[in-house]
């Protein structure tokens, strides 16, 4: 088998190719291609006008989309020529024929075969790309004691963009599983050495939830059987080999969107829609935890209270559309500011709130006045007016019972900050501490 086509860095601008001789076809899917997913469509109608575009777009194109049939290549001579250029490829044609699609998927650069025949096939493909361009960097971990087996698989995956890792048995598998960051997808066989691949579903499930993580199980001697173990190991789909190429890419899109699916309504519940950071609910349940941890290693924790200074007089004065603008801005610095660690919430109408968590105390003031001095020295932008606003920070670095009650020391020390002035920071610890502007 020939090594899988390289695909682009992250970081690389895509684009996709259409080859389709076809204006109603050429025009439906590059719409649906660049209103859904914001690509760029390079289109050709020949396989010469192809032969142009790669010439000159080469190191952009991520993916392209063949008619088999083309006036200059009418017997899918396109897919050969793609496949010399290592171009990741979707086929399709007007007619589905057990020899087209075998020879289509001899390529190694081939991804798919569609049947052009209904609105159903143009929606599958508009959203075929959107999947394989979300996929790419993404990581995949394939687990086999076959090589052979091992480099197929890895291949099928490569096609679809991911990032691909292998393990020759379980416990090389466990190993990387918590290694590798942002891992969503194990596809494991069943028979190994030491550790079945149901064994290995179960283990993974233990850390792994399956609305985080797809499993999906193979085995050459697969049965009812073996495929009711996988699923009641924690598998969320299984596959007997040998499958068909498009089977198993379908498989896999399927799961991999389920899960993003999923992580989406997640975030969306976890995140202020306005500005992007934690909400409310986030930040008490989140800090719970890291609250506890901080009393069960005995690690400094803080808590700081934000909030902008007469903000009912900018929204009076300028419209909500500008207090809208200044909440923006006000998130977006509070995130480039922040820690990985620390947990950075909208909790109200225009209150902020931070949970440094392993902070250490005497830096707490300094951390503090490099927000407030940049929120003060900054501007938000509307309609070509600039916006300024100032905050006052009220904080608690002293460990309370419960992060509510330090949430509540928090928003005294907030209200003392108010009353002095306002644009200032009061911090309740060892030695309080104030910093005007």
């Amino acid at each position: 088998m020939s090594p899988p086509p390289a695909s682009l860095p992250a970081d690389t601008p895509a684009q996709v190719l259409l080859v389709e001789d076809s204006a109603f076809f050429t025009r439906i899917v590059t719409k649906g291609i660049e209103s859904r997913h914001g690509l760029k469509v390079i289109c050709a109608g020949t396989l010469a006008e192809a032969k142009e575009m790669i010439e000159r777009h080469r190191s952009n194109f991520f993916l392209a989309l063949l008619d088999l049939t083309l006036p200059d290549a009418p017997a899918g001579e396109i897919v050969d020529y793609v496949e010399s250029k290592g171009i990741p490829a979707v086929s399709f044609s007007s007619r589905m024929e057990d020899d087209l699609r075998e020879r289509v998927f001899s390529k190694s650069n081939v991804v798919d075969y569609v049947l052009k025949d209904s609105p159903a096939s143009l929606h599958y493909i508009v959203s075929m790309v959107g999947r394989l361009y979300r996929n790419r960097g993404r990581p995949a971990l394939v687990v086999d004691d076959s090589a052979v087996s091992r480099i197929k698989i890895a291949h099928l995956l490569a096609l679809q963009q991911f990032d691909v890792r292998s393990a020759p048995n379980a416990k090389e598998a466990l190993r990387l599983i918590e290694e590798i960051p942002d891992l969503r997808l194990v596809v494991t066989d069943f028979h190994m050495p030491g550790m079945d691949g149901a064994a290995l579903a179960a283990a993974i499930r233990e850390k792994h939830p399956g609305d985080e993580m797809a499993v999906i199980g193979v085995s050459s001697a697969g049965t009812q059987q073996t495929s009711a173990l996988f699923i009641k190991s924690g598998a969320n789909d299984f596959l007997s080999k040998p499958f068909l190429p498009e089977e198993f890419f379908c498989r896999v899109s399927q799961n991999i969107e389920l899960i993003d699916k999923i992580q989406e309504l997640k975030a969306a519940a976890h995140t202020d829609f306005l500005t992007g950071l934690y909400n409310r609910r986030f930040f008490f349940e989140a800090g719970r935890i890291a609250f506890a941890r901080a009393q069960r290693q005995g690690s400094p924790i803080a808590v700081a209270m934000l909030d902008i200074d007469f903000f009912k007089k900018i929204n009076d004065t300028f419209g909500h559309d500008a207090g809208d603008s200044v909440l923006v801005h006000l998130g977006g610095i509070l995130r480039a500011r922040s820690r990985r660690a620390d947990i950075v919430a909208r909790v109200g109408g225009e209150e902020f709130c931070v949970l440094f968590e392993d902070a250490d105390p005497t830096r707490l003031p300094d951390m503090l006045e490099v927000l407030r001095a940049a929120i003060a020295e900054s501007s938000a932008e509307l309609d070509g007016h600039r916006l300024t606003a100032t905050v006052s920070i009220g904080a608690c670095a002293t460990i309370e019972d419960t992060l509510d009650k330090m949430v509540s020391r928090a928003d005294e020390m907030l209200y003392r900050a108010k009353q002095s002035g306002r644009n200032r920071i009061v911090i309740d610890e060892t030695g309080a501490a104030a910093t005007n502007s």
